[in-house]
């Protein structure tokens, strides 16, 4: 059942991109969810597009409207750069991973552009967890060993909630599959967040990667079977759930049906990534 339904939103996905392969293109966080969606065996996604000559990464593909400053408040931000990471690290593109760490360097760590210096300091420098797990990548696929930087934690905090959340998984997650290794905390965080947001499927299949359990693959699997998030015959539809991405929100409205009339095709990235990620489907 799963494994149809799995063909099944492959195939349709290329409604829901653009010519690069971007989903939720005409979106200001695309390339977060298209790197993602990219890091999928057989799905051709050019993040590239996405990049500047000089190095440069955007929110979206450069071939739609530039974000920055009429929709967005800064051109980039480290959850974009997050799924730049996903992209290059499952297509072992070394090379674009050397070419975000150099430009770090080159740039005093400042990725992009912002409308005032405070939000260019929140959303546009990029944090040293981010920076040591893209260094950690680097390592794993070739690269040199920057010690003095991979030394840094890749997470510390406190389990997040939301979208925060949903990014603190993502890094902890990427870094295991690169490295192979988890801290104690990291395990920690992953087990809490498991435990308290029991919807969600990304962080029960994150708890089965890193430990191995068995109801935890159960319990993702059987998130995806739920016909009111991931219908069998057609892509999910905002009168199933509202919003596009289950995994970054809360429990509440966005997991419910929406009134808007029409109803918007969702692009079944969220079930497909999960998926991925529970059937060794990530990377080349």
């Amino acid at each position: 059942m799963t494994s149809k339904k799995f063909q099944l939103y492959l195939s349709k996905l290329p409604q829901a991109q653009d010519k690069d392969g971007f989903i939720e293109w005409s979106h200001c966080d695309s390339t977060l969810f298209s790197g993602l969606l990219g890091s999928i065996k057989g799905i051709q996604v050019n993040l590239l597009a996405a990049r500047s000559n000089e190095g440069q990464w955007f929110r979206r593909s450069l071939k739609q409207p530039a974000c920055f400053p009429n929709h967005s408040k800064s051109t980039i931000s480290r959850d974009m750069l997050l799924g730049v990471a996903w992209w290059a690290w499952a297509n072992k593109r070394l090379d674009v991973i050397e070419g975000v760490i150099k430009y770090a360097f080159s740039h005093w760590f400042m990725m992009g552009d912002a409308v005032d210096f405070k939000t260019k300091w929140g959303r546009c420098l990029i944090s040293p967890s981010l920076l040591s797990l893209y260094c950690r990548l680097s390592r794993a696929l070739g690269g040199p060993n920057r010690w003095w930087i991979t030394w840094i934690p890749v997470d510390v905090g406190p389990p997040q909630k939301g979208f925060t959340a949903h990014l603190q998984v993502l890094s902890i997650l990427l870094n295991f599959l690169a490295t192979k290794k988890a801290s104690a905390h990291e395990l920690k965080i992953i087990n809490t967040l498991r435990q308290r947001d029991d919807y969600n499927a990304l962080f029960a299949a994150t708890h089965f990667l890193m430990t191995g359990s068995s109801p935890s693959y159960q319990h993702a699997m059987k998130l995806l079977r739920n016909p009111n998030w991931f219908p069998k015959d057609r892509l999910p539809l905002s009168s199933d759930r509202k919003t596009s991405w289950l995994w970054q929100r809360q429990w509440g409205d966005d997991y419910r049906p929406s009134s808007s009339v029409p109803a918007i095709q969702h692009h079944g990235g969220d079930y497909l990534f999960v998926y991925a990620l529970l059937n060794e489907m990530i990377g080349e």
